[in-house]
């Protein structure tokens, strides 16, 4: 398999974490590449077994509910899948040879009877008292997986472990949406929980839906990405630095269908985004995506908290992008203007921004939530 081939299956196994169908696509991906008969996720506990993905041209609805409700009890697989470290894999032929199959009940009466023989698989993830396992199996005549099918199944199986354990994590964010994350949908301002590697934990109904439209922003991989390739690279330094600096990043990108629209993307940090109702962990981040047009100016508070400022210097960093000048708004708060000159390097240090012009920029893209 060629490394381009590997790296699409690394994409798909991100992609399990938005698609229903994401990990038959996988599988049948793999089947594409290596040759495969079945293959099965398998969910255990101590309240019994699940098939949580069973597909190829050896499963079917009555064999899946036989090996949940009988066979799994005895499948002699088991105890060495379980035994499995994080990117080892378990090849049966190393357990079972070709003298224990011939007395096995399991074999005879329910594996080689569906038409499978070989099998690949290891533990990808475990929360609490569920295991969760993943087989891919072949069928006597096409013969025993070799060394090098091998070694692709448990460089593949780290990132199964990886995507599962991001599904985990999204459905928890999922279920911890507030009623402010509510209230961003109705102001139509997305809102993306993302890693640090800017794969999406959780997102609300708007972020959703431009999800869908694949505009202004995209999944790529299982990563938040721009729908024009042209603002990528902004896109990543932006994330860069916000990952990095653990600042507020701001910029604007094309929308693909209406190249006249504007939108802005805010990276928080993942301190400065309780008001969003989606939650991305210690280190994650926050992407907000909203219209540029016609978009009110952030209230004076949001731009404090966004920001990181304090009360006057945010005044200020509002006053600014509201069209005062610095004099203007020294006379009117009372205070000097060299009071107002060093408000103005204060803000400077603590958004990253060398002008006056990119400030103002700055704080005209927040997205307007009190």
């Amino acid at each position: 398999m060629h490394e381009s081939d590997y790296d699409r299956l690394v994409g798909l196994a991100y992609d399990t974490l938005d698609s229903a169908d994401g990990w038959q696509t996988l599988f049948r991906e793999l089947d594409a590449g290596i040759g495969l008969d079945a293959w099965m996720l398998v969910r255990g506990s101590p309240r019994g077994v699940e098939l949580a993905v069973a597909g190829g041209d050896c499963t079917g609805a009555t064999r899946n509910h036989q090996y949940e409700a009988h066979y799994s009890r005895i499948d002699p697989r088991v105890p060495h899948l379980l035994d499995t470290r994080p990117g080892e894999v378990m090849s049966c032929v190393r357990h079972f040879d070709e003298r224990y199959v011939g007395r096995s009940e399991f074999f005879q009466d329910f594996l080689l009877p569906a038409g499978l023989r070989y099998m690949l698989g290891g533990e990808i993830g475990r929360d609490g008292a569920t295991r969760t396992v993943v087989t891919v199996l072949r069928a006597p005549g096409r013969g025993r997986f070799d060394e090098a099918q091998e070694r692709l199944m448990a460089r593949l199986m780290q990132h199964m472990r990886r995507a599962l354990a991001l599904q985990s994590r999204l459905a928890v964010e999922r279920g911890r949406h507030s009623v402010a994350g509510r209230a961003l949908d109705a102001l139509g301002c997305a809102s993306f929980a993302l890693d640090t590697e800017a794969r999406v934990l959780a997102c609300d109904g708007t972020a959703e839906a431009m999800l869908a439209a694949a505009s202004p922003v995209r999944r790529a991989g299982g990563r938040l990405a721009c729908a024009l390739s042209a603002d990528q690279p902004r896109f990543a330094a932006a994330l860069a630095a916000c990952r990095a600096e653990r600042r507020p990043v701001v910029i604007a990108v094309g929308c693909a269908h209406a190249p006249g629209l504007r939108y802005s993307l805010s990276f928080l940090p993942s301190a400065s985004i309780t008001r969003a109702g989606v939650e991305s962990g210690p280190n994650g981040l926050t992407c907000l995506v909203t219209r540029l047009d016609d978009m009110p100016l952030a209230d004076v508070r949001h731009v404090a908290t966004v920001l990181g400022l304090t009360p006057a210097e945010a005044r200020l960093a509002h006053a600014l992008a509201a069209g005062a000048t610095l004099e203007g708004h020294a006379a009117a708060a009372g205070i000097r203007l060299s009071t107002a000159r060093s408000q103005l390097r204060d803000i400077f240090a603590k958004t990253g921004v060398t002008k006056q012009s990119a400030l103002v920029r700055l704080v005209a893209a927040l997205p307007p939530l009190g």
